[in-house]
């Protein structure tokens, strides 16, 4: 009987791991990155059905090709811009475009990191993560972070809104950074869990172990 109340003990310690936050790395890349997974995936015509489709977007991916972003480059003193995009995101190729042909004009200023959030599950719940602790809702991508405002879409207007956020936090005495309050190299899956459910989960795996441990002592 000794032998099955240890197995139901490393079942209920297991269970407790599982459920109390299990910690997976987020994804991030630069804009030369970002630049790059977007001239790879749009400027392939295999990821398209047809060549109208592949076509229409070749005017973002000559633009792309075109920026210059030898001088990229990222330091303390500017500020951050946290883009969550999706692979194959239409408005998500046209911020990175816009940001990419006009980096000349706010070099100074940001550093832009971006995370995929369709087929990196941890950038997913970052993202959430993000705008929970904001008071938004990422309700799609792009969805842009500066400072603590965010900001959904993408349009030209948007985008020197983005710029101008920026401006405002660099000449901030108090500057807002979220990666001061959330840490954005690591998620915890068990961060959206619900302490609730743990303690159900564990109370129905403890009560199943003892009768278990009852019927098979009654057996013998």
């Amino acid at each position: 009987m000794k032998k099955y109340f240890n197995i139901l003990v490393l079942v209920i310690a297991s269970l407790f791991v599982f459920t109390t936050g299990v910690s997976a790395k987020s994804a991030v890349t630069n804009l030369v990155e970002a630049v790059e997974e977007e001239i790879g995936y749009f400027g392939n015509k295999q990821n398209f059905e047809d060549e109208t489709t592949f076509l229409a977007y070749q005017e973002f991916v000559d633009k792309l090709k075109a920026a210059d972003l030898s001088n990229y480059s990222e330091s303390d003193d500017k500020v951050n811009v946290y883009i969550f995009r999706g692979k194959s995101c239409w408005h998500c190729l046209d911020e990175i475009t816009w940001l990419a042909s006009n980096y000349a004009e706010f070099k100074d200023v940001i550093n832009v990191h971006t995370y995929e959030v369709w087929n990196n599950r941890e950038n997913n719940k970052l993202m959430n993560l993000v705008a929970k602790e904001l008071g938004k809702k990422a309700s799609g991508v792009p969805f842009t972070v500066v400072g603590n405002e965010t900001f959904s879409g993408f349009s030209e207007e948007v985008g020197s809104a983005i710029i101008e956020a920026a401006k405002q936090q660099k000449n901030s005495e108090d500057r807002y950074d979220i990666k001061n309050v959330i840490n954005l190299d690591e998620v915890s899956a068990g961060e959206k869990k619900s302490n609730v459910i743990m303690i159900i989960l564990i109370l129905v795996v403890l009560a199943g172990g003892i009768v278990f441990i009852y019927f098979i002592s009654k057996s013998k």
